[in-house]
Formats: C-alpha cells, sequence, structure tokens
C-alpha cells in the first residue's frame, strides 16, 4: 500500500472522524487527550502523504501532518496506524528514520531512540471510561 493507496483509505474511510492523539513512533507530539481533532483531506504526491486536520470545533485553520514514504495502514476503532515510514512532520515537530532508530525534533528539543516495534504515526482516541 502506497501513499495514494492510504490517502484514497483514508478519505474512504476515515475522514470526518475524530482522534485526540497524534504519535510519531509512539512518542506524542501534542499533549495526549488535550484536544481533539477531525481529518478533513487527505493528499498524496509521489511518495509523500498529507493529512489535513483542523480542531474539533472547527475553529481555526487546518493542520498538516507530512508523513514521507508511508507503508501498511491499520484503521480501527481506537483510531488509525501507519505502520512505517522514513519521515514525519507536524508544524514544529519532526521525526525521522537513523539506523535502527529515530530522531525526533520539537520545540522542547532533540533526541534519539531505538526504534518500537508500533506504528511510524498513529491518530488515537482515548480510551472509553469505564
Amino acid at each position: 500500500m502506497d501513499a495514494h493507496d492510504i490517502a484514497t483509505e483514508l478519505r474512504a474511510r476515515f475522514r470526518g472522524q475524530p482522534f485526540s492523539q497524534i504519535r510519531f513512533w509512539g512518542f506524542s507530539t501534542v499533549p495526549p487527550n488535550d484536544q481533539g481533532w477531525v481529518l478533513v483531506s487527505t493528499h498524496a504526491e509521489e511518495d509523500r502523504l498529507e493529512l489535513a486536520f483542523v480542531h474539533h470545533s472547527g475553529a481555526g485553520r487546518p493542520s498538516i501532518i507530512t508523513v514521507t514514504e508511508p507503508s501498511g495502514l491499520r484503521i480501527g476503532a481506537r483510531g488509525v496506524a501507519i505502520d512505517a515510514a522514513t519521515r514525519l512532520h507536524l508544524n514544529d515537530s519532526e521525526a525521522w528514520r537513523e539506523g535502527d532508530g529515530f530522531v525526533i525534533r520539537t520545540a522542547r528539543g532533540e533526541g534519539r531512540w531505538p526504534l518500537p516495534e508500533g506504528p511510524a504515526l498513529s491518530l488515537g482516541r482515548p480510551p472509553e471510561a469505564p
């Protein structure tokens, strides 16, 4: 599944759906569950996927998550996961694969981490309250 296939599938099955967590290789790029967003559009250009989303209130301008060389897609009750990528970008947060790990750079600094078994990008929903 390439960037075009992923864009098409997300547009058909996840557009308009809410999510509250954005993670690059498990690392929260925004405070978890602090806000809610809705996917409003997808676009693919060669090996790059762009996901545009807005605040769940509809206020403000869309933000864009850019995924370079995405592959593998899972859509479930808990959200969306893209299994692999070489680079991820959102506002002032960027992460990329390097060797057997990844580097993440945010406004708070930069760090290198081992590559986890989980997905490159996840857009998740918080667990339901019991």
